[in-house]
């Protein structure tokens, strides 16, 4: 019995649109569909843009994603050695050896095909290490 009448109820169900004598998925002629797009505009009023970011790129200093390493003048005696890198964007290079900040980066050792840092920001430190890639590497002469 309640099989019966959920079937009859659910043929109710579909059956209704054709009943009606409209075609299912059609719009009538006169139907006008107009789209709305919404429009935000933020009116400063002296006020800074809350999208824009707080943090320049100055306050950022200098980012690990931003460095390459070029090459490591490496020395037995650690405090010797001298790792070069180059900045995404900046044409100057940056020399770099033990114990050196660059901005939020701090330079904790210096092998000889790569060189461990220590990323501090927000109160929180990483350990990273940026290796020699091998489009930069140049054999020895």
């Amino acid at each position: 019995m309640r099989n019966s009448l959920w079937v009859a109820c659910l043929a109710a169900v579909i059956a209704a649109p054709f009943a009606a004598g409209e075609a299912v998925g059609q719009v009538g002629r006169d139907t006008v569909l107009v789209y709305d797009r919404e429009v935000f505009r933020y009116d400063r009023g002296g006020r800074p843009d809350p999208f824009r970011s707080l943090l320049t790129n100055e306050d950022l200093g200098i980012r690990t994603e931003d460095l390459t390493l070029l090459g490591v003048i490496f020395h037995p005696d650690p405090s010797q050695s001298v790792a070069v890198l180059a900045r995404r964007g900046v044409d100057r290079r940056l020399r770099a050896r033990v114990g050196e900040r660059l901005g939020s980066v701090r330079v904790v050792g210096i092998n000889q095909r790569s060189i461990d840092v220590v990323v501090e920001e927000f109160g929180l430190a990483r350990r990273e290490r940026l290796e020699i890639s091998p489009s930069q590497e140049r054999p020895a002469q």
